[in-house]
């Protein structure tokens, strides 16, 4: 993979998110794959102050299946922007090191392709733990794994749009379809979360999360 997606060094984003409401701009970009459009950035209120965050790339997520056809989406389950504070990449670092240590905003968007139970929304998400953690790490934070799990296990409808926003104090913003905001406690569930795609284990191509941060 090009070295460039690997080290990214004075790279500088603006910020987004936080506990306010946002509001989208007009420039908005597609994810190819997917055809699904999301915006470059969005301007939102943090704690009296106007921010910024931006986009630093975007995938599909197609579940591998006999009867996909190629070039077809039968396959699909979402599409997921993502977006980001401003932040640097220290001397040695890798952008998706960056991306998991520093402790500023971080927002993932999902785009969901199909309609989904409580149930089944629960057990998708109860799965990024066991990838990520220990048996002893999830043992520790179980109060709130429920509660992360709690916030999540609602129906959704096909199309609907899901955002998770991870604060640098740790705590997790979930934003649910005609829902307000529910904001958990801090511990280390946002971390568990986005190393399920940030991390070198990651199953998934991180390289497009990041296409657009490395680009800078």
């Amino acid at each position: 993979m090009d070295s460039r997606r690997h080290m990214v060094c004075g790279v500088l984003l603006c910020a987004w998110l936080a506990t306010g409401p946002a509001r989208s701009q007009d420039e908005t970009f597609t994810e190819p794959k997917s055809g699904k459009t999301f915006p470059n950035k969005i301007v939102l209120t943090l704690e009296g102050k106007e921010v910024t965050l931006l986009t630093t790339g975007a995938i599909q997520f197609i579940k591998e299946s006999k009867k996909a056809v190629e070039g077809k989406n039968e396959g699909a389950q979402y599409t997921m922007a993502h977006y980001l504070e401003a932040a640097t990449v220290d001397s040695g670092k890798t952008v998706y090191s960056m991306i998991l240590e520093k402790p500023v905003v971080k927002q993932m968007l999902f785009a969901y392709e199909n309609e989904a139970t409580a149930e089944a929304s629960r057990k998708v998400y109860s799965r990024f733990f066991a990838k990520v953690a220990s048996p002893a790490e999830m043992e520790q934070n179980q109060i709130a794994m429920e509660e992360f799990l709690a916030a999540v296990s609602v129906p959704l409808k096909a199309q609907q749009r899901v955002a998770f926003r991870w604060l640098p104090d740790n705590r997790m913003v979930i934003i649910l379809p005609e829902m307000p905001e529910k904001v958990l406690r801090a511990s280390p569930i946002a971390s568990w979360f986005w190393k399920s795609w940030f991390g070198e284990a990651s199953p998934l191509d991180r390289a497009g999360l990041v296409e657009k941060l490395v680009a800078h």
